[in-house]
């Protein structure tokens, strides 16, 4: 008998500010649809938010394009070729712009709708961030391109 090691998941998470201050952060579960046709590439991402006094959760969902973007405009924020990135979902569930400030530092700006199109929105701005939040944001977003592939 063969014994196989576990296989560790690790699921995917932007992380925006520290956990024990003003912070969003977006996890990237799993694909919405478990038998993925040509056009799929939904993928299931609760979002946590804590800004100011607010605090809430909201279950959205992103595809998987939307992220690769999100993922190649970091990238070319960390190389000094852009000043912004932004992830805009679809269905108007979460904007996060991402700009690089004159000082270097980095601020993400943004809303969470509770529901897209006709809900609430939370409005958010959290700066003080650095390249090596940036760095995180990048090697998250390859997560999910490495997840959405291997599933496909």
């Amino acid at each position: 008998m063969t014994i196989a090691p576990a296989r560790t998941t690790v699921t995917p998470r932007i992380e925006i500010g520290p956990e024990s201050g003003d912070h969003v952060s977006v996890r990237i579960l799993h694909r919405l649809d478990r038998h993925p046709t040509d056009d799929s590439g939904w993928l299931v991402c609760p979002v946590h938010v804590h800004v100011g006094g607010f605090s809430g959760d909201v279950a959205t969902a992103l595809h998987a394009r939307e992220v690769h973007r999100f993922g190649s405009a970091l990238r070319a924020v960390r190389q000094g070729l852009r000043r912004t990135a932004v992830l805009e979902s679809a269905e108007d569930w979460i904007d996060l712009t991402v700009s690089r400030e004159s000082d270097g530092a980095l601020t993400v700006s943004g809303y969470l709708a509770d529901e897209p199109g006709v809900g609430s929105r939370l409005r958010f701005r959290i700066g003080g961030l650095t390249d090596a939040d940036l760095d995180a944001w990048v090697a998250a977003c390859d997560a999910v391109d490495a997840m959405h592939l291997s599933a496909a």
